[in-house]
């Protein structure tokens, strides 16, 4: 196993969320990928952030992909267990939004590596699919 890219030092990983926990992703339409008429997957790209290193995931025990979605309806819902970022080397932290009242909200840290963010795209399973946008002709 190759470890991640870069320390997480001021995050521990957090015991008491179980590996059989589901983590709901959002999906933005752009990290669904639509090859040909088959069923579509996750791109690796929905665990790779660009910003802060760290992939924003809610706890389903702790949610519904309703909430999730909230003020997002054109994006869709991936699932993941917590075993698989934990199985390569990632921590799962908790990461309360005061605004989110389920306290759902949590981390998996630090950024992943292409090969990782490309294992937990295939370990996603899709729950909530938004209808494929196909770009109009001007």
């Amino acid at each position: 196993m190759v470890p991640p890219e870069q320390p997480c030092p001021a995050r521990v990983d957090d015991g008491s969320i179980s590996d059989d926990e589901r983590l709901c992703r959002r999906l933005i339409p752009g990290w669904i990928v639509w090859d040909g008429p088959g069923a579509p997957r996750c791109s690796s790209a929905a665990f790779v952030d660009r910003h802060t290193g760290e992939v924003s995931v809610f706890r389903a025990s702790m949610t519904t992909p309703d909430a999730v979605l909230r003020d997002h309806p054109e994006d869709s819902v991936g699932e993941i267990e917590t075993r698989v970022p934990r199985g390569l080397g990632y921590k799962v932290v908790p990461d309360p939004d005061p605004g989110d009242p389920g306290a759902a909200h949590a981390v998996i840290c630090p950024k992943a590596s292409k090969s990782h963010a490309k294992t937990m795209a295939q370990q996603t399973r899709l729950t909530v699919v938004r209808q494929r946008v196909v770009p109009q002709e001007k």
